[in-house]
C-alpha cells in the first residue's frame, strides 16, 4: 500500500476564487453588430491618390457596399475625403454623421 501512495500523484488543492465577480469591460456597441470585416480602418494612402487608393481597395478587397467615412473640403477638414470617394465610386459618411449613427 505504501508502495501505491508513493506513485500516486499528489492530492489536488482546490482553486481559491475571487472574493467578488472581476468587472468586465463593456464591449463597444458597434462590435455587437459588426464584426472586423464590416467596419475596416485604415491608414493610407501613401504615394497614390486617395481615390486610386480606394480603387485599388474596392478591387482587391470584395463586398457588395463601400463606404468612406471622412472630411468635406473647407467644411470639417482640410483632406477631400467627399471628392475622393465620389471619384472612386464609394458611398460617403462625414464623420460627425457617423458618429452620430448613420449607416
Amino acid at each position: 500500500m505504501n508502495a501505491l501512495r508513493a506513485l500516486a500523484p499528489p492530492p489536488l488543492r482546490p482553486v481559491p476564487r475571487p472574493s467578488r465577480p472581476q468587472p468586465r469591460t463593456p464591449t463597444p456597441r458597434w462590435s455587437r453588430r459588426h464584426s472586423w470585416h464590416h467596419i475596416c480602418s485604415f491608414v493610407g494612402p501613401c504615394g497614390i491618390e486617395k481615390d486610386d487608393f480606394l480603387r485599388q481597395l474596392r478591387q482587391y478587397i470584395p463586398g457588395h457596399d463601400y463606404v468612406m467615412v471622412g472630411n468635406v473640403l473647407g467644411l470639417s477638414g482640410a483632406s477631400d475625403d467627399r471628392g475622393a470617394a465620389e471619384r472612386a465610386g464609394w458611398r460617403f459618411i462625414k464623420e460627425s454623421e457617423f458618429a452620430k449613427g448613420v449607416r
